[in-house]
């Protein structure tokens, strides 16, 4: 009998081993980065491209626009030309070829990177928690086939992820053609929602397994991928294994991770609003010390002093951004540390902290 109180009480030590015992600052931000990189800690950004097209290029945007406008809202309805005709007019946009594609290119590509990324440093965090260190360098390198095989894998459930997702999207829409539910702006709010649940059904479904297989092999399957060295697939089998073998533990076992990765994230909220305002007052004590300096500069000297200013104050907030993220850095260790003893309790020859 698994006693789930007891594999919170060792989580939480191992987790206070690792991050306060003692209290390293360069071993938080060695560990934040690994997290960050492994998809243990959450961030983003934003891709703005402010365009200015000429007058011309305006007003067929313009044209372009109102025309799919009146071809959609038009007393018609959704008809196949004006679809068929509205795509080929955007599709022969001058901005689509040369900036819209590119993007989308690189975008796709930038994805393929972080996840290729993503994979190699999940070793990286995994190795630096079991072990109670704080490498890069040789994890990175000790464990790139393992890596390679957990990548290849998860671009191809994604890929067949994307793909199923869209032929039940597209096997939705072609039902409503086939009942005539597109040919009119006026629809019948009745049939379409007893067309549409079965296919949001099956797509709740669909995504809930996924979201399962995703957790068995990030929690448990990398786990058999670093003690065995095997590839995903066969991970992930062995996780699947492990599943059907104890189901009841495995069932608890993900209700106590999702209880205890909602109630941490409410705490980060508050942790994270309270360093925002400890860190406004010498944000903004230096801030005016730098107006003030600013003020009293010559001409010349201002320009250089601004770009000074600017390039130091870039980098010191995306470092704050990132010793902001790292304080999450208990929960995401947390976390990782609770697969791995619930792993031992259930699986001891499979115990990762006595290797």
């Amino acid at each position: 009998m698994i006693k789930f109180e007891e594999i919170l009480e060792a989580t939480f030590e191992w987790m206070a081993v690792v991050l306060f015992k003692p209290f390293n600052p360069k071993k938080w931000l060695i560990l934040g980065f690994a997290a960050f990189l492994a998809g243990y800690l959450s961030g983003g950004c934003r891709l703005n491209l402010p365009l200015e097209p000429d007058k011309d290029t305006k007003a067929n945007k313009a044209s372009f626009f109102k025309s799919i406008s009146s071809d959609f809202s038009g007393k018609t309805g959704f008809s196949n030309q004006a679809i068929k005709e509205s795509i080929s007019r955007f599709l022969h946009q001058p901005y689509f070829s040369w900036i819209i594609v590119p993007i989308v290119i690189f975008i796709l590509a930038f994805i393929v990177f972080i996840g290729w990324l993503s994979a190699r440093f999940c070793f990286v965090f995994l190795e630096n928690v079991i072990k109670n260190t704080c490498r890069i360098k040789s994890p990175f390198k000790t464990h790139k086939k393992i890596s390679g095989s957990l990548f290849r894998f998860n671009l191809a459930i994604s890929g067949i992820f994307i793909i199923v997702s869209l032929l039940i999207v597209g096997g939705w829409f072609f039902h409503m053609h086939l009942a005539g539910l597109l040919n009119s702006y006026q629809q019948n709010f009745v049939p379409i929602t007893l067309i549409s649940i079965p296919y949001i059904l099956i797509l709740f479904f669909f995504i809930f397994f996924a979201l399962i297989l995703q957790q068995l092999l990030q929690d448990f399957g990398t786990a058999f991928m670093y003690r065995k060295k095997i590839p995903a697939y066969a991970a992930l089998r062995e996780a699947y294994n492990l599943l059907i073998s104890h189901k009841k533990e495995m069932f608890v076992y993900f209700l106590l991770k999702m209880g205890v990765a909602f109630c941490g994230n409410i705490l980060l909220i508050f942790v994270y609003l309270l360093a925002i305002i400890i860190l406004l007052i010498p944000i903004l004590i230096l801030a005016g010390l730098a107006y003030l300096i600013y003020m009293i500069l010559p001409a010349m000297a201002k320009i250089v002093f601004l770009v000074m200013i600017s390039t130091s104050a870039g980098v010191l907030f995306l470092f704050l951004i990132f010793c902001l993220m790292c304080l999450g850095l208990p929960l995401a260790v947390f976390l990782r540390t609770l697969s791995l003893k619930f792993l031992a309790r259930l699986s001891p020859e499979d115990n990762l902290f006595i290797l």
